[in-house]
């Protein structure tokens, strides 16, 4: 069977690897993209032995079924005889069966149960670092140090950070080093403002220029892309130019099967990085790189999940470029520069640090207790963020799946029996009150939606499951064969919870499940948590309150939004017996205005919120909102202070008199205008008001004068006038300022007058103000007789100097 295997270029390391083999427990090994070590090592591994058994673990379906395929036909066998696979929902392999290709998400779930182990487990394309690979690294190699039966470990990759995990397998690595095709790379830099399909089309048209249009692999983001990508190229190139193709996971198996058969005329196609790893399309001369992948990311502050937009990693950009190279030269086309390449990362940044991992955590803790082992000696080449794993960990022990140790409990184990492998979905299979058909059905169509992509328009789960239900054969067939899956646990293991469908028992339980996936209208749009999710539905079908499945950010920084692919209305009703209403106040800078809110909650969650409208409310509920005005105004004026909209010049003197009758007149029991007067007289002032321009000087004098009290204001500017009556007829202008009061008049009108000056029946002293005759202050005194015997000899030569018209006697 070796010998089926001489064309491919490591054939020739042949001895060497099995030298390794014979002298080492496990194997790491490097080889070239396109180097045939996913197909040839393991049946190299196999050897003659006919009951040696190798489980070769893959990160995606597509590579597992078609090196499976490729090997069997490489021997002379079908499929499913001496080589296998299996993965979720698809399998074809029997007793037979010694090279069994599964992905590591399904070699995982189905561990616990496997007996007998393999004798050797490849690692395939190690480098992408998915977090059941590190997960089930760790479990062998303590496996290993339990049990000398264990099975032998190889890792496998092009890429590979050699010195770490060296030392973490405890093995050096083998670097094998096999003749390859030169692949030239050109980096074509994007116009401003150029759409990718323009970038892509560019670039079709350069590989046809330098002669490599064969089999074009052009790298995009996701199937959106694809699709719009696909459009304008057939449009713009024509049918003529090649043959084109859509790879994205999800497909019909019989479209990527064409995708690997031989073929004369051009081929261009679209795929996302599924097409990066461990699949060997026939005639690849030419590869298109976006530069470009959506990848999973956790938020840890929202515990949620979101698919994002970025850069790929130089590892991406490598594997990438190799698909071509394989069997004649190549070129691949980046669409990107050269000086914007050195800001890309370097590796794959392992998942276990940026995704959910509460399912890892309990698959460890599963794991561990297999191996009558505490989770922490599980043995991991990356260990998550302290923050992320105890929020794992506390979400399961919330789910109760943990203890208080972080041990695995009874209803923890239970989850290995279940279809799903979700704690939340997997918490409400087995403590849900009733489990109707719909209910089942929804969980199917959450968990197996093919893509994470947003529709442009998302999809309403509560219309679509009742059409589901009356034909399951219709849908996508991962929902169909979950559902099947569904209704085959509850008949074997729940019977009892067989109810009938009701959309309103749906939304309760799926409510009851996931709360922070709530969310509630906010004008066009719906509020989840803090953010706004971008999800416009028609005014007069729009429930007020939704739960949001298959979250994805779409854009950049500002130009980013949140938005969703799946909802589920929640019917009002649901919160009848635990919701509380209460009012709140929200500025709106457009109307310089405060606009009245209804919140409603359901224990600490919002459930649902709406702007009230004045013409539109009841009474009670306009009077509650107008005790909140002070309240908000007040934290603004401490904020920004806002004083100067109201405290003008006229009410600053009138609460300066105030302040002097409160002080000189005890007998009256004025108040003492302390700050809780103060705040007394503002709250009042701000009671009721909505607007910004009504924070007016008049409403605040009429505040402050209900405070001291209006009988009394004839009497308050009797004593603290605001004017005095000179005698040639003038008015001397007084003044109130905080620590004193003035009486302000030109010098010439207070020649007849001596001593000293009284207000308020004699018990303040006024400061006269002298003034020149431009009214600026040339002296200021307490006593005029002083005045004008000592200090106005000297003044008298200033002014007449500058005032000559004026007389100026020389004694007064």
């Amino acid at each position: 069977m070796i010998s089926a295997f001489r064309n491919l270029p490591l054939y020739a390391s042949r001895e060497e690897i099995l030298a390794a083999a014979n002298s080492r427990r496990n194997l790491l090994i490097t080889a070239p993209t396109g180097s045939g070590k996913s197909s040839f090592i393991p049946l190299l591994l196999k050897g003659e032995d006919t009951d040696k058994r190798i489980a070769v673990l893959q990160p995606r379906r597509l590579a597992a079924l078609t090196l499976a395929r490729y090997l069997a036909q490489k021997i002379g066998e079908p499929c499913g005889e001496t080589i296998g696979y299996q993965f979720r929902f698809e399998s074809s392999h029997g007793a037979n069966t010694r090279i069994l290709f599964e992905t590591y998400g399904s070699f995982l779930q189905r561990l616990t149960r496997l007996n007998p182990l393999p004798h050797w487990i490849l690692f395939d394309e190690f480098h992408e670092r998915r977090k059941e690979m590190d997960l089930l690294m760790g479990y062998f190699l303590a496996l290993q140090k339990i049990n000398p039966e264990a099975p032998r470990i190889a890792v496998l990759s092009a890429e590979l950070q050699k010195e770490v995990l060296e030392k973490y397998l405890g093995t050096p690595c083998l670097s094998l080093s096999v003749p390859a095709y030169p692949v030239q790379m050109i980096h074509q830099n994007p116009r401003l403002g150029e759409p990718l399909e323009t970038q892509v089309i560019r670039a079709l048209r350069t590989l046809s220029f330098n002669g490599y249009q064969k089999t074009t692999l052009v790298f995009l983001p996701g199937k959106r892309e694809i699709f719009k990508t696909h459009n304008a190229v057939e449009s713009a190139l024509g049918n003529h130019y090649a043959d084109y193709f859509d790879l994205y996971g999800g497909q019909s198996s019989s479209i990527q099967t064409e995708l690997f058969q031989t073929s004369e005329k051009p081929r261009v196609i679209f795929c996302t990085n599924i097409a990066e790893t461990s699949l060997t399309i026939p005639g690849v001369t030419g590869v298109i790189d976006s530069g470009l992948e959506k990848t999973s990311d956790y938020q840890t502050e929202k515990n949620r999940e979101q698919l994002s937009l970025g850069r790929i990693s130089l590892q991406n950009a490598l594997q990438r470029t190799g698909r071509a190279g394989r069997t004649e030269p190549g070129l691949c086309v980046r669409l990107w520069s050269e000086e914007e390449e050195h800001l890309f990362p370097k590796n794959i940044i392992p998942e276990v640090l940026r995704t959910n991992i509460t399912e890892w955590i309990l698959k460890r803790a599963i794991l561990a207790e297999k191996l009558k082992l505490k989770p922490e000696q599980i043995p991991l080449l990356t260990h998550p963020k302290t923050e992320i794993e105890n929020k794992a960990s506390e979400k399961l022990k919330t789910l109760k799946f943990l203890d208080e140790n972080n041990r695995v409990t009874l209803l923890g184990m239970q989850t290995e029996n279940l279809p799903v492998s979700d704690p939340d979905f997997s918490a409400l299979l087995l403590t849900a009150p009733a489990l109707s058909d719909l209910t089942l059905a929804a969980v199917a169509r959450i968990l197996e939606t093919p893509e994470k992509e947003t529709a442009k328009t998302a999809l309403n789960l509560g219309e679509t499951l009742p059409l589901f239900l009356e034909n399951p054969s219709q849908s996508v067939p991962e929902v169909n064969r979950l559902y099947s899956r569904l209704l085959r646990y509850r008949q074997e293991k729940a019977p009892h919870l067989k109810s009938p469908d009701s959309l309103e028992e749906t939304a309760r339980i799926l409510y009851q499940t996931f709360p922070l996936n709530l969310a509630t209208i906010a004008k066009e749009n719906y509020r989840l948590g803090n953010e706004t999710l971008t999800l416009k539905l028609p005014e007069e079908t729009r429930p007020e309150t939704i739960l949001t499945f298959r979250l994805i950010r779409t854009g950049n920084g500002a130009k980013s939004e949140l938005k969703t692919s799946l909802y589920f209305p929640v019917p009002p009703q649901i919160f009848s017996n635990t919701e509380t209403v209460r009012y709140e106040l929200i500025w709106k800078n457009a109307g310089e205005r405060y606009i009245g809110l209804e919140i409603r909650k359901n224990g600490e969650l919002e459930i649902s919120r709406k702007e009230i409208l004045p013409g539109e409310t009841s009474e009670a509920i306009l009077e509650t909102l107008k005790k909140e005005t002070a309240a908000v105004w007040i934290a603004r004026h401490n904020k920004e202070d806002l004083s100067h909209l109201w405290f003008d010049e006229e009410n600053q003197t009138l609460f300066r008199k105030m302040k002097l009758a409160a002080a000189l007149f005890p007998e009256y029991g004025f108040p003492a205008w302390t700050e809780e007067d103060l705040h007394l007289v503002t709250d009042d002032f701000m009671t009721g008001i909505f607007l910004l321009r009504d924070l007016s000087p008049a409403r605040f004098r009429e505040s402050l004068e209900e405070y001291f009290g209006k009988s009394m204001l004839p009497w308050l500017h009797k004593m603290f006038p605001e004017n005095f009556t000179l005698q040639n007829g003038r008015k001397a202008k007084y003044q109130y300022f905080d620590d004193v009061v003035e009486l302000s008049a030109r010098l010439g009108d207070l020649i007849p007058y001596r001593g000293e000056h009284f207000i308020a029946e004699g018990k303040l002293k006024v400061r006269y103000d002298i003034l020149a005759p431009n009214y600026r202050t040339v002296q200021k005194t307490w006593d005029l007789t002083g005045f004008w015997k000592n200090t106005y000899p000297e003044i008298r030569k200033e002014l007449r100097g500058r005032y000559p018209k004026h007389p100026w006697p020389e004694s007064v």
